[in-house]
């Protein structure tokens, strides 16, 4: 019985793990689809249904099953993919967010105005101390009382690219920083957890 019960375990965290597998291959397929595409003088509708067609294109090509007739359930699994593209290509990820539209904004400012309606905005000074690259890319900051805060890099910011690229530039530098608190699943953990999602940066 005891052996049964292990052997479904090792082959539970098997499918996990080729599945958090084929995800992170999407993610970074659907990377290099956008590098492709040309979206000037485009709406923004049509540049999200751009990320929606490479992310499809590149599902099929990996024998992801997906439903396409379950709109909520496609809405999740490309949240789930754009976490791990912010993650495996943040580079290529932030100029897809940073593409300018047909009316001169970004998709970034865009959802941003929106965020910032709907979630209060703190703030915070202090040193930043460390970045990291785990599931997601952290920030790590000492306030001037001494505490370490930990803040999570998702969407574009300023100095997002800058940090992304140089990230040594920025450690042991005073910043202000402003965040939201956001609630996010996390399949390492296989829990959802709050954490502080940076919405600002400015180096002092």
């Amino acid at each position: 019985m005891k052996q049964l019960f292990f052997l479904v375990i090792i082959c539970f965290s098997f499918q996990n793990l080729f599945a958090q597998d084929k995800i992170d291959q999407l993610a970074e397929k659907t990377c290099e689809c956008l590098k492709t595409k040309n979206f000037k003088n485009k709406t923004k509708e049509e540049i999200e249904m751009e990320l929606g067609f490479c992310m499809i294109s590149e599902a099929q090509k990996l024998h992801i099953e997906m439903n396409l007739k379950d709109e909520s359930s496609m809405e999740k699994f490309g949240e789930k993919v754009g976490l791990r593209m912010a993650t495996i290509c943040p580079e290529s990820f932030i100029k897809y967010l940073n593409q300018e539209t047909k009316d001169g904004s970004t998709l970034m400012s865009d959802y941003l105005k929106e965020d910032k309606t709907a979630t209060s905005i703190q703030k915070i000074t202090g040193t930043i101390t460390k970045f990291t690259k785990d599931d997601l890319a952290y920030l790590f900051v000492k306030t001037n009382e001494g505490r370490e805060i930990k803040l999570m890099i998702l969407e574009y910011f300023t100095n997002a690219d800058k940090l992304i690229e140089s990230s040594k530039d920025f450690i042991n530098k005073k910043a202000t920083i402003e965040f939201k608190e956001v609630e996010y699943y996390l399949p390492r953990i296989g829990e959802f957890v709050k954490m502080k999602e940076i919405t600002s940066l400015s180096i002092e």
